[in-house]
This record gives structure tokens, sequence and C-alpha cells, in this order.
């Protein structure tokens, strides 16, 4: 099987809430193909939607390993990162996943990436950076880090960490 028709196949097992068979045809897919990085980007997927983020950064990172140019790959990985309160390993992913610049194929990866880094650097406190790299973002951009945050959220969040008013006595 091909890999776009691979990938069909295990996106409808997610769909239908297959997981265990999604994960199953992935990992052999991986198996079977083990030079194959999108391969592993399949497999990681399919565990981080299963919620083994552990097993999915550990796909993530033997994709990253044959293909270390696929923003794709290094996208997956920050993301699944922020899933385990790693937002160093976040950071550094998603300024990765940036400085590909034109690599990253469409608008999705590169305003989620801006979201993802600024929700990285909130989390290690670094909120005055964390509002810089937000502004650049999309007015609609939004992501899911374990919980779904919009720019205008994070904006706000950042604003409140900054200022956060007079003390009450």
């Amino acid at each position: 099987m091909d890999y776009l028709n691979l990938k069909k196949k295990v996106l409808g097992l997610v769909k239908a809430k297959r997981f265990g068979e999604a994960i199953s045809l992935a990992k052999n897919a991986a198996d079977k193909n083990p030079f194959e990085d999108s391969m592993w980007g399949l497999l990681s997927h399919a565990y981080g939607i299963n919620g083994d983020f552990e097993k999915a950064i550990l796909a993530a990172n033997q994709a990253i390993q044959l293909n270390s140019n696929e923003p794709a790959h290094r996208f997956q990985r920050g993301r699944l990162s922020l899933q385990i309160d790693k937002a160093d390993n976040a950071l550094v992913d998603m300024e990765h996943v940036l400085s590909l610049g034109k690599s990253c194929r469409n608008a999705y990866y590169a305003q989620s990436a801006i979201l993802f880094q600024a929700e990285a650097l909130f989390r290690l406190q670094r909120y005055d950076d964390a509002a810089k790299v937000c502004e650049r973002a999309g007015d609609d951009a939004c992501i899911f880090a374990g919980k779904f945050l919009t720019k205008k959220d994070l904006m706000d969040a950042c604003l409140k960490k900054l200022n956060p008013g007079p003390m009450l006595r």
C-alpha cells in the first residue's frame, strides 16, 4: 500500500475511533519501511491521537532522524512536547519549524507554530517574549495545546502576567 492510501486508511480508522487498529497499521508500515520518515510521522500521529505522547515523540524522533528538513515532523514533536509539559523542547522545535520559512507548505503550520512557540514561552514564564511572538500570529489563529487557545486568549494571558494590576490589601 502506498503512503497516501495508508494515511487515508489510518485516518479513517482514527475517525472511526478504532485507535488500536490505526496504531497497529501504522506500526506495521513503519516496521516494513524503517527508512521512510513519512511512515514514522504517521505512526507518531496515530500514537498522539491515542494519547500515548511518549511513544508519539519517539516515533517523531525517528522521523526527524531520517528527514530533519521536514517541518511536519518537528511541528508534531513540538506540539506533543507541550502535551507533556516539555515547553523547552517545544520551543526549540517550533523555532526550527519557523526557521524553515517557505518549507512550511501552508499557512496552518506557520500560524500554528507561532502560537505553539508563544505558548511554550508563556509556560517558561517568558511572558514578554511570548506576547511579542503572539503578535505575529493572524487574528484568527488557534491551536490545541492541552486546551483550545486563540491568539487573543494567549495575548490576554501574557498581558495579565505582565500587568497584574493593583494589589489588594
